[in-house]
């Protein structure tokens, strides 16, 4: 069945392709080799007590407002720096677009770069700053599929996973995979079924960040 084929493609891609998290090198998903290092990049802090003497009122004034311009400066650094199709619409949140299957979605301003190592048709595939994290928002094209035969081709083609609707009739689907370097991943889903296909908000994080990205999925809002 064509719907078999699309979902098969679609959850081989997110355990290769979707966890490609700090690879962001340009290559498509066709041409690279892609690994999860697991790793996050952790700057390195010192917590040792100075000596210098408390800083006077003015001294404590002057650094308040850079502190404030730096803000101000990285807040539109970061506007600017959006990818294309991609705006803030509040603190914390982001929204994409796409006309195709009415795709319209709200998510955390975790993510916010774009990833090339894969190019979806539909939408587009993003990952936080550290590379430890990555997001998928695509519109599929599929004219078999229903509501109710979604939610039974993943409990069926996945028994490993836990698959539910929510009160919205969104199906969301958690499983936890490896991807080519024998890294533990999970990979988290939330789709609305259209007519003419879905709409799929993808997660890949390791493992142990699972919890949290639970939590920022669940945040997903299809408007």
């Amino acid at each position: 069945m064509k719907k078999s084929i699309a979902l098969t493609v679609f959850f081989a891609a997110a355990a290769i392709s979707f966890c490609a998290c700090g690879n962001n090198s340009g290559n498509t998903q066709e041409s690279s080799e892609f690994s999860f290092s697991g790793k996050a990049s952790v700057p390195a802090v010192s917590f040792e007590k100075q000596a210098s003497s408390e800083p006077s009122q003015n001294e404590k004034s002057e650094l308040s407002q850079q502190s404030e311009k730096s803000a101000e400066e990285q807040s539109s650094r970061t506007a600017a720096e959006l990818p294309d199709g991609v705006i803030r619409t509040s603190k914390g949140k982001l929204k994409f677009t796409t006309s195709v299957l009415s795709l319209s979605v709200t998510f955390s301003d975790e993510f916010c770069i774009r990833n090339n190592d894969y190019n979806p048709k539909y939408g587009i595939y993003l990952q936080n700053t550290e590379g430890t994290a990555t997001l998928l928002l695509e519109s599929v094209e599929d004219k078999t599929l229903s509501y109710r035969n979604m939610t039974a081709y993943l409990r069926e083609q996945y028994p490993e996973a836990r698959v539910y609707a929510t009160d919205n009739k969104e199906i969301v689907c958690k499983m936890n995979s490896m991807d080519q370097s024998g890294n533990k991943i999970c990979i988290m889903q939330k789709l609305r079924v259209r007519t003419g296909g879905y709409n799929c908000a993808v997660i890949c994080c390791r493992t142990d960040d699972k919890a949290k990205y639970e939590a920022v999925l669940n945040d997903i809002t299809y408007l």
